[in-house]
Order: C-alpha cells, then sequence, then structure tokens
C-alpha cells in the first residue's frame, strides 16, 4: 500500500501545479516594451569633413557625428541647462574665476584606454596653440583661459575675470590625447582619424566613406547605453534627394525637411514629424538708433506694436515659426514674460502723440514737412524679401511707408550693417550658446567694434549686462536680466519677429523620439539613448 502512494500524490501534485500556473497566466497579460538592438539611417543632405569637436563648423553634419561620439566635461538640455556629463560635478572659487571638474571614475576612449584629466587639458592646449586650425570663435573663447590637471580625475579652468556664460564653454568635445598628441594642431585638419574618430560618447564609429558613415553602440560608454545598435548616416546631395530616399524606403528619417514639405510629409501615415524651435536663431527688424527717424522711441514702440507677428508665421512662413517678442528666448530660465501684443490702435495712437499725422489722408504720415517714411533692407533669400513686404503692409496701416530694398548678403553686411548705414534691416542673429548673455548684441560698447548694429544705447541696460556676465549666482542674474528685458520692451531697440521651427522626418516604427527646444539641430540627439526599433513581449500583473 505505501509503495503505491507516491504514484497516487505525483499526478494530483502536477494537476494542482497546472491550475496555479493557469491561475497565475489568467491574472497577467503581455505588455510590448522597447528592446535593444536595431538600426537607424538616416538621409542627411552634405558630408561631414571633421568629426572632431575643436574643428566642426556650427550647424552642419560635422556637429551632429560629434554630438554622438564624443562627449564634454558638460552637456546642455532642454535648450537651457548645462548638466554634468564627463564630470559628475564641480566647485566655483569663492571670487568666480576658478571652476575645478571632477570627473568620473573609470570612464573610457572607445579604444578602451581611459579617459583623464590629461585628455581636457590636451584639448584645450590645442585650442589655446597658435598653429590652431578651427573655428576663430572657438580660439577667441578659450585664449586667455589656463587649464591645468591636478590629477587624472581633476582639472582647473582659471578666468583673467568672473564671467557666468564660462561654464557652457566646457560642452565641447574632448579629445583622446594617446591618439592626437603626436600630431601637429597645423595637421590635423589633414588626419584621418577625423573620419574613424574616436571619443567618449554613446556611438563610436565602424566605417566611414563618402557616402555613408555607420556609427555602432559603445559598450565602453558610461552613461545609458542607446537602445539601437547602430546609427547610420547617408549623404546627398540636396534636402530634397534625401526626402526622396526616404520616400522610397532607402532611409529612416531625414536631417532637415524644407518648410515646404513639412505639410505633405505630416500627411504621409508612414512617417512623424518632429519639430522644435531653434532658439539660438532669432530673426528681427534691426532699427538704427541713430537715424533721424529711429532714434524716436515713439516710432520704434509704434512699429513694435503694428507689426503682427503671428500673421507673418502664418502666412508667409507657414507656421514654421515661433514669436520672439524680447532679446532672450522664451527657453532660457532668465526670460521675462511679456506681452508683445499685436495692438495697432495702439500704436496709431503712439504716433498722434509724438505728432505724426496724416493730414492730407493719402496714408502716410508726417510731421513739420518731414514724411514718415523709411528703408527697410535685407538680404536676398525669398522667404527674406517675403517678409519684409508682409511687414512694409502691416507698418502701411499704420500710416508708415516702408520701402523693401534687397542687397546679396555680403553687400548687406559689408555696406550697411558694418558701417551702420540703414533705417531698418530684416536680419537673424545667432548665438552658439544657451546662456543668456546678450552682452555682444546690446551692450553700448559694442556699437562701433561689435554687434550692436542698432546702436543702442542705454545706461542702466549697459549695467545690467556688465554685472549680469560676472554674477555667478542664478538667481541674482535672473533679477538682473529681467529687468534688462523690461527697459529693452520699453526702448524697444529692434523688433524682435520669431524664432525658425527646425523639423525632421522619422519613420513611425522608431519611437521613443523625444525633441525639446534646440540651439542646434545636433540637439534633436539629447534622447538618442531611448531611441528604438525593436520590441519584446513581457508578462505583466
Amino acid at each position: 500500500m505505501s509503495n503505491k502512494q507516491p504514484l497516487i500524490i505525483f499526478p494530483v501534485l502536477i494537476a494542482v501545479a497546472a491550475a496555479l500556473l493557469l491561475m497565475v497566466a489568467m491574472s497577467m497579460s503581455t505588455t510590448t516594451v522597447p528592446a535593444a538592438g536595431g538600426a537607424y539611417v538616416e538621409g542627411v543632405a552634405g558630408r561631414p569633413r571633421f568629426i572632431n569637436p575643436t574643428l566642426a563648423t556650427p550647424n552642419s553634419v560635422d556637429q551632429d557625428l560629434v554630438s554622438l561620439v564624443y562627449a564634454g566635461l558638460t552637456q546642455t538640455q532642454e535648450g537651457s541647462k548645462v548638466v554634468p556629463d564627463l564630470a559628475e560635478r564641480w566647485g566655483i572659487s569663492a571670487d568666480g574665476k576658478a571652476y575645478t571638474f571632477y570627473m568620473r571614475p573609470d570612464l573610457k576612449w572607445q579604444d578602451g584606454e581611459p579617459v583623464t584629466a590629461d585628455d581636457v587639458a590636451y584639448t584645450i592646449s590645442t585650442i589655446q596653440s597658435p598653429d590652431y586650425q578651427g573655428p576663430k570663435e572657438v580660439a577667441e573663447l578659450w585664449k586667455n583661459i589656463a587649464v591645468e590637471a591636478l590629477d587624472p580625475q581633476t582639472v582647473r579652468f582659471k578666468l583673467p575675470e568672473r564671467y557666468a556664460p564660462f561654464l557652457e564653454y566646457t560642452t565641447i568635445g574632448i579629445l583622446p590625447a594617446h591618439l592626437w598628441r603626436d600630431i601637429p594642431a597645423a595637421k590635423h585638419p589633414e588626419s584621418d582619424r577625423n573620419a574613424l574618430a574616436v571619443g567618449a560618447g554613446p556611438f563610436r564609429v565602424r566605417e566611414a566613406s563618402s557616402s555613408h558613415i555607420l556609427l555602432e553602440a559603445s559598450p565602453q560608454y558610461y552613461g545609458q547605453r542607446p537602445m539601437l545598435q547602430s546609427m547610420e548616416f547617408r549623404f546627398y546631395g540636396t534636402d530634397a534627394q534625401a526626402l526622396e530616399a526616404l520616400r522610397k524606403g532607402e532611409v529612416q528619417g531625414v536631417r532637415h525637411l524644407a518648410p515646404e514639405d513639412v505639410a505633405a510629409v505630416k500627411g504621409d501615415s508612414r512617417f512623424v514629424v518632429y519639430s522644435a524651435p531653434e532658439v539660438s536663431r532669432a530673426t528681427l527688424v534691426l532699427l538704427n538708433n541713430k537715424s533721424p527717424l529711429l532714434s524716436d522711441k515713439s516710432i520704434r514702440k509704434a512699429l513694435s506694436l503694428g507689426t503682427d507677428r503671428q500673421k507673418l508665421i502664418d502666412e508667409v512662413l507657414q507656421s514654421q515659426a515661433i514669436p520672439a517678442v524680447g532679446p532672450i528666448s522664451t527657453a532660457s530660465w532668465a526670460y521675462r514674460p511679456d506681452s508683445g501684443t499685436y495692438d495697432p490702435a495702439g500704436a496709431r495712437s503712439l504716433l498722434e502723440q509724438a505728432g505724426w499725422k496724416d493730414i492730407d489722408a493719402e496714408g502716410v504720415r508726417t510731421k513739420d514737412g518731414a514724411r514718415l517714411q523709411l528703408v527697410l533692407l535685407t538680404n536676398d533669400r525669398p522667404e527674406r524679401i517675403a517678409v519684409s513686404q508682409a511687414i512694409a503692409r502691416q507698418w502701411k496701416d499704420l500710416g508708415v511707408k516702408a520701402d523693401v530694398h534687397t542687397v546679396g548678403w555680403s553687400g548687406f553686411v559689408q555696406d550697411f550693417l558694418v558701417p551702420r548705414s540703414f533705417n531698418g534691416a530684416l536680419t537673424e542673429y545667432w548665438s552658439p550658446n544657451v546662456d543668456p548673455d546678450s552682452y555682444q548684441f546690446w551692450h553700448s560698447s559694442q556699437i562701433d567694434k561689435g554687434l550692436n548694429f542698432a546702436s543702442w544705447s542705454n545706461r542702466r541696460a549697459d549695467e545690467l549686462l556688465e554685472n549680469a556676465r560676472q554674477s555667478i549666482d542664478q538667481i541674482e542674474r535672473t533679477e538682473m536680466y529681467r529687468e534688462f528685458q523690461a527697459i529693452f520692451a520699453d526702448e524697444q531697440p529692434s523688433i524682435m519677429l520669431y524664432y525658425p521651427v527646425y523639423s525632421f522626418a522619422v519613420d513611425k516604427r522608431v519611437q521613443g523620439v523625444k525633441v525639446g527646444p534646440l540651439v542646434a539641430p545636433a540637439d534633436r540627439f539629447d534622447g538618442i539613448a531611448d531611441w528604438y526599433s525593436q520590441t519584446k513581449q513581457t508578462f505583466t500583473r
């Protein structure tokens, strides 16, 4: 009898276990989640020259690749914040002139060698070399800054004077000294290491040719490893050719969509269009504050109130821009909310109060025999011409006659902007920085030798710009920049119009793509670790 008991109990146990498993299975469901692996192929117009952070030119294919292959001590996020990257933290001296960075332990280059403070010092010394071949503005930024590796994980920078925007300089990608040290700075542009690059970023170069570059996820990367196993960039002559390759299925995304293509691509169910404002590029009407007409603040303010920015964006720019109403980006921590209201009635009232009247009912206001008439200058890009003509029509409704004149870009700058020989000029200013420092554009010291083409001079604004770039207290800086913006709104030295919207398209099967305000197009890869094209099933209760 006892010998037969196990034979009876065993099937019972199996049945009980099966019932339990069935109950568990019935209480669970499957969920699709991202899985590691897969590839992303993007079509881009143009070809890279240097996958090298010290040589790469702004807003180019170079910058896209540098952002994926290299890493800096810090990085920018969400269009306005500087956060740790290779450095896990930093300290600033009491006098604001010394910055000490403490690097993450056990960092590795993509060839397995250790990343150290000596690499940081080498990179900066290369930029400071008299034989440096990179962008002049990069050399200018670093020329007076001393750098010292205190130990393998600690590097210190010393500035000749306090300069709050300095922290953003440290976002520059770091070069591996062990691969570059034996190459003279003058010979850097000729090196094949600009193509077969080795960095400390999330992707490493696997193949490079004139037609494409293939990247693969780097196993040496310190941070969150990308879900994508590889990224390939295929090169085309134009944006239109890259877009055609997307439509044919040759690539899974395109780097840039022209404004006129956005609507059509959005209408194609195979793709998702991602758009974000380029907060480093602002289109504006520069007003010459020294010209007889525009030295009058009432006229400048009236012209601003009489400019319907949203209508320009909707009707001329196919909605591919967002309004700009002040000298500091809406994405910045220092932005001061401003009404920026389109108020043509208020504009007319200002002109009336200033003595400008349409006495003969011919549509142009006069005062003391002078007509309210000016030249609105722009360069010969079709978009700029169309915007200028639309502004002229809006100003006509105020009783202001604006004659639109166009010239080639080199003549526009050298013959008109530099000598300040204009009334109003529709143009764009670009800043590579997320810091709200606006000194170079609006401080009176920059009227003759800098970028203050509007020739605006305001003593209090000067003081605020000077003090804000020297303070390392962000709360204090915010207060100063907000007061500066209030003065700007009252004085209206120029008319801020809009920030362009940057759009790119991706196959809908590539998911996890998120995009925020961009300082440069390469910022669209800020969240690249979350992009994925593979999925798997998991059980959840």
